[in-house]
């Protein structure tokens, strides 16, 4: 009897405790309702760590790369990240970052390895400190120096010519009311040129003052006029077969931007006519400078073409401007669509969208719900499991980076990858030598003349005709 007794009453110290332990559990449920997350380890720490990648020696890292390939950088754990030299010469690079990102870094890098087997040209409105120290062999042209070093038409048809220039005065058509003065530039180019006997700008000048019909025409030809770097004797295709091209310009000056855009228009003309075989691949820092309908089309075409571009701009904002032959927004759009590869530094808008094209990842999402008790009526704590899916790299990831740290994004398959840009040396105190042809060739006479022209302009527009 005593015995039956002291199990009865376990049994009812058992049944109390139990009680009052969920009990307790409710009414801490109820002031504060737990919630767990579980990402497989893909934690935000985690997945931030990431960004955390150590240096490595250049010289170390490109003996890891394989011949024809290109290293972009360097991952965690001191992997390289590799691409195919094939690959490389069949994609568009856009590199994203604001000033001292490492935009410049990354430029310097694959464009020592792809010289090995790539015509590298450089357009640069800045005077890059070390880009222009990265090769010795520069074909170095400066627009600022009163030296005669090239000439923009040399070799050119006459439909290149004008071609040219009513690509880089933005005279194509945009589709819009404003394009009936587009027609009458585009008319009075034709007519100048075809009147021309060559093709200096000296001769193209001379003649376009014979012709009033498009007064914006002539400003802009009196103003590269003004400009004695384009008064050489070396043709832009016997440059590319001497070596590298270094094309220096101010991007605050309107004429040198022209000018900018009329060397890239022959350039692409050179190459779509096969006159030139070597793949060339073109770096255009601060690429919103040579925008036109042009250049932005050639993004797509020139790929087939066995041109390249790496495009450097600081974020798609400074594609927020009124173009004169293109849309804004066809601009951002275009750039977007025709670069394989993103290489994204440190940003501080877009980085919702720039997060997105790092694909998805998933997990399971573990989390403790609520659920009504069966028996009593109370509630009780349950699990539920759903799988959920989040970007490889979230926006916080392009808020952090630190300098010279990227995110790589790939059209691809290939998933995206954080990188840190590896700095070549570069001997700063090398010397720049600018062109300079001796002697400006004056293709009327057929005579050599030793005479530098310099040309003061006054850039009151209405003083100018």
């Amino acid at each position: 009897m005593q015995s039956s007794f002291s199990v009865v009453s376990l049994i009812i110290i058992g049944l109390v405790l139990y009680w009052c332990y969920k009990i307790i559990k409710w009414i801490k449920r109820k002031i504060s309702p737990p919630q767990e997350v579980k990402r497989k380890g893909l934690s935000d720490i985690a997945s931030m760590d990431e960004l955390n990648i150590k240096d490595i020696a250049f010289d170390k890292l490109t003996n890891m790369a394989k011949d024809h390939e290109i290293i972009l950088g360097v991952k965690r754990g001191g992997k390289p990240s590799v691409i195919s030299l094939e690959q490389f010469n069949k994609s568009n690079i856009q590199v994203v970052g604001f000033p001292g990102a490492g935009k410049g870094v990354f430029a310097q890098s694959v464009l020592l390895q792809a010289q090995k087997h790539n015509r590298i040209v450089i357009a640069d409105p800045k005077k890059d400190e070390y880009l222009t120290k990265l090769f010795s062999d520069y074909q170095f042209i400066d627009l600022s120096s009163d030296n005669f070093q090239i000439d923009l038409f040399g070799g050119a048809s006459k439909t290149d010519v004008i071609n040219a220039l009513i690509e880089s005065f933005s005279l194509k058509r945009k589709g819009a009311d404003s394009d009936i003065y587009k027609l009458e530039g585009q008319e009075a180019i034709t007519d100048i040129v075809n009147a021309c006997n060559d093709y200096s700008i000296d001769s193209i000048y001379a003649e376009a003052l014979n012709h009033i019909k498009a007064r914006e025409v002539n400003i802009n030809l009196k103003l590269m006029n003004s400009v004695n770097a384009i008064r050489g004797s070396k043709s832009i295709l016997e440059l590319l077969e001497q070596g590298n091209i270094y094309f220096l310009y101010d991007e605050a000056n309107e004429t040198h931007k022209i000018i900018a855009q009329l060397f890239t228009s022959r350039l692409m003309q050179i190459k779509k006519q096969n006159q030139y075989k070597k793949h060339i691949t073109l770096l255009g820092d601060e690429f919103v400078h040579l925008v036109n309908k042009t250049t932005v089309n050639a993004t797509g075409m020139m790929r087939s073409k066995g041109m390249n571009f790496v495009l450097m701009y600081q974020s798609l904002g400074d594609f927020n401007t009124q173009f004169s032959d293109v849309d804004s927004k066809e601009v951002r759009s275009r750039v977007m669509d025709n670069s394989q590869i993103s290489v994204v530094y440190n940003q501080k808008t877009e980085v919702g969208m720039w997060s997105e094209m790092t694909g998805l990842q998933t997990y399971d999402d573990v989390s403790l719900g609520d659920q009504k008790g069966i028996i009593s009526g109370y509630n009780s704590a349950s699990k539920s499991t759903s799988i959920k899916q989040v970007s490889l790299f979230e926006p916080n990831h392009f808020l952090s980076l630190p300098p010279r740290v990227a995110i790589v994004i790939f059209k691809s398959d290939r998933l995206a990858e954080a990188i840190k840009t590896i700095a070549p040396k570069v001997d700063l105190n090398a010397d720049i030598r600018v062109l300079n042809s001796s002697e400006l060739i004056s293709k009327k006479t057929g005579e050599a003349t030793e005479e530098k022209k310099k040309y003061k302009v006054n850039n009151d527009i209405d003083s100018v005709l």
